[in-house]
């Protein structure tokens, strides 16, 4: 238990594992004490919650290292995909929505709703005779 794991799956399954580890302790504990399997599992599931926060510190630091370093790699790739969506050749820029290559063309989701409104114009009204309601 020296140095973080290398991957979230890794810590997550070593926190995992050491969390089910105490349940079954202090289960096999109270079952020889003579409490009943069922109720010795139930007990064991809530009195194991405040004591791993305590036994288990080593493991929840892992845990929240691997947690930090995935979500930074996630946040990179998706800067970077974000960035060769927009046609960038860098995919570090740090510019985010300047320099389009594609000169502000629009994106599939993406619409003008006020084309031709600027400062506040309101758009012509539709006519109803171009669109007919189905009634």
């Amino acid at each position: 238990m020296g140095r973080p794991p290398r991957s979230l799956g890794a810590a997550l399954a070593r926190y995992a594992a050491a969390r089910a580890v105490l349940v079954a302790v202090l289960a096999a504990l109270l079952t020889l004490v003579g409490v009943p399997l069922l109720i010795s599992i139930l007990v064991a599931l809530v009195v194991a919650l405040p004591l791993s926060l305590l036994l288990l510190k080593k493991l929840r630091a892992d845990l929240d290292v691997a947690l930090a370093v995935s979500g930074q790699r996630r946040r990179a790739r998706k800067a970077s995909l974000r960035a060769q969506l927009r046609g960038e050749v860098a995919p570090d820029s740090d510019q985010a929505g300047e320099g389009k290559a594609d000169g502000g063309a629009q994106r599939p989701g993406e619409h003008d709703h006020a084309a031709g409104a600027e400062h506040g114009d309101q758009l012509p009204a539709a006519d109803p005779a171009e669109h007919p309601s189905n009634r």
